[in-house]
């Protein structure tokens, strides 16, 4: 089985809010836009003056689709355009300097791990992520984890099964703050972290 890992980017790397549906005109393209972005195949993609840095940068770092989402990261070595969301530009505003973000609620709000469902990425990063919440918990649960390499036949096992959905998912939860929980992001399967309880 294939997988591959896409970035999340911010949509201020795009140009203007409907810059994706206009690109699904253009028979050369696959793009699949969705209303808070959308995932953008860049593999030898040409043509595009504004996707140019982008095509470089996800060939750079071995990367064949890019996704840009709402709420996806700004990358410092991309063009940032000055838009809103929900309004669509005749044409692409002038670049603007981000300002910082707001300081999260603990240090590991958002994704730590996103791309892919395989039991050998998940629980090494949620372990790790445990080690520095819960030290005491890490110790109890890394202890069910062998030597195993990716291939070992263990990830694939019901020990492994339970570890993953029960006893990590409930650990890391409980070392959720007040208005938070751990879990998938409620727009993407694959993307795990700490998210916001919506209202």
């Amino acid at each position: 089985m294939h997988y591959m890992i896409i970035p999340v980017i911010s949509t201020a790397h795009m140009p203007y809010s409907s810059v994706l549906l206009d690109l699904k005109s253009d028979t050369r393209v696959c793009v699949a836009h969705y209303p808070e972005g959308g995932f953008l195949f860049v593999a030898d993609l040409e043509g595009k003056a504004w996707l140019a840095p982008i095509v470089e940068w996800a060939t750079r770092n071995a990367h064949e689709w890019v996704r840009f989402d709402r709420d996806g990261d700004v990358c410092d070595d991309l063009p940032v355009y000055d838009w809103d969301f929900q309004t669509t530009l005749p044409n692409a505003p002038t670049k603007r300097e981000v300002p910082p973000p707001e300081p999260l609620p603990f240090e590991h709000a958002g994704s730590i791990s996103h791309g892919t469902m395989r039991p050998q990425d998940l629980i090494p990063a949620f372990l790790e992520v445990l080690k520095k919440l819960d030290p005491a918990k890490h110790a109890e649960l890394s202890a069910y984890v062998g030597d195993e390499d990716d291939n070992s036949p263990w990830w694939d096992s019901e020990d492994a099964s339970m570890l993953l959905n029960e006893d990590l998912f409930n650990a890391l939860n409980a070392c959720a703050p007040d208005g938070w929980y751990f879990g998938s992001h409620p727009g993407d399967g694959s993307d795990y972290g700490f998210w916001e309880c919506e209202e």
